[in-house]
C-alpha cells in the first residue's frame, strides 16, 4: 500500500466553512466546501443539523498536533494504536 503524494493546498484555494470550538477557522478546498454546502442543505431539508468539526490542516499544523500528542503523558489510546504507522 502506497500513499499518493499531493502538494499542500495553497491558502488561496481554501474556503472557510465555519469555526471550531477553539475559534479556529475550518477551511476546505473550494470543491469540498461546495459539496459540504450541498450536504448540509440536504440534511437541513430532512431536519438534520450538521456541524463541521475539522477541515484542512497544513503540514506544519498537523506536525504540531502529532508532537503535542507524543509529548502528552495521557496519550490517547487510539493515537498510540495508530502511531507510528505500520507497513
Amino acid at each position: 500500500f502506497r500513499l499518493t503524494y499531493h502538494a499542500e493546498a495553497d491558502a488561496s484555494d481554501l474556503v472557510e466553512i465555519g469555526r471550531n470550538d477553539e475559534g479556529r477557522p475550518i477551511r476546505l478546498l473550494r470543491a469540498a466546501a461546495a459539496a459540504w454546502d450541498r450536504l448540509r442543505a440536504a440534511a437541513a431539508a430532512d431536519g438534520v443539523s450538521l456541524i463541521p468539526i475539522s477541515g484542512f490542516r497544513s503540514v506544519a499544523r498537523q506536525t504540531e498536533i502529532i508532537r503535542e500528542k507524543l509529548a502528552a503523558a495521557n496519550r490517547p489510546k487510539r493515537f498510540s494504536a495508530t502511531w507510528p504507522p505500520r507497513a
